[in-house]
């Protein structure tokens, strides 16, 4: 059989093992009939950065402000608007292919919006790495290990405090085995905290964390 979906089932199911398959099918299934977020928070109690030495020949990750943002996407990405992010003082790490804007990671002292009626709420003292994303045409390249390797010292110094936040703070779905299996790969301390979900029921968020992450105060929360 040489269908292309019988192809990318087969790939799936030999990268990621038959039961992180089935839950990955399941998690579909259910997102069908529910609106669901069920994700694995992380933390590192520094901020340093997250990798070393990165391998990403012929790329340049730099800073990238907002009137660049939206002027150097790809022509299949145009319209994507990050303007609100801007706009309350986040900072873009950004990856580049010639004069091209392929992968970008957002960093933020603020709670933040996971989707229309929910929030992403942690610490103060935390620095938030969201909205993490690669050009499919350039996934494999490393680029988000490039991203997490920039340095955060003109972020702090913009802000005038060198010394206010306690480390990292971030959350990954748990159907993205990918992104998953890059925090294991990470070369600094990080932690994997616990989980934190939600469920929408009749246009209302119902939320429910591990203990550890009720603890840490890195949750879901309705914005009601």
């Amino acid at each position: 059989m040489n269908s292309p979906y019988f192809s990318s089932f087969s790939t799936r199911l030999a990268r990621w093992g038959t039961w992180r398959f089935l839950a990955g099918v399941l998690m579909q299934a259910i997102r069908k009939i529910l609106h669901v977020e069920l994700s694995i928070v992380f933390a590192q109690k520094d901020l340093t950065s997250l990798y070393t030495d990165p391998v990403s020949p012929g790329y340049r990750t730099q800073r990238v402000r907002e009137e660049d943002f939206h002027k150097i996407l790809p022509k299949d990405l145009i319209g994507i608007d990050f303007s609100w992010a801007f706009a309350r003082g986040d900072y873009c790490v950004g990856n580049l292919k010639g004069e091209v804007l392929v992968g970008w990671d957002f960093w933020t002292q603020h709670p933040t919006l996971v989707c229309d009626g929910l929030y992403f709420r942690f610490p103060s003292s935390l620095l938030y790495s969201f909205a993490s994303f690669t050009h499919r045409a350039h996934r494999g390249k490393r680029l988000a290990a490039a991203r997490g390797s920039y340095s955060v010292d003109e972020f702090l110094a913009e802000r005038n405090q060198l010394h206010p936040f306690l480390g990292w703070v971030w959350y990954i779905d748990c159907t993205n085995y990918e992104s998953l299996r890059l925090q294991e790969n990470a070369q600094q301390d990080v932690r994997r905290v616990g989980w934190t979900a939600a469920i929408r029921f009749f246009g209302h968020y119902y939320c429910f964390s591990s203990r550890a992450c009720r603890k840490f105060g890195t949750v879901f929360e309705p914005a009601d």
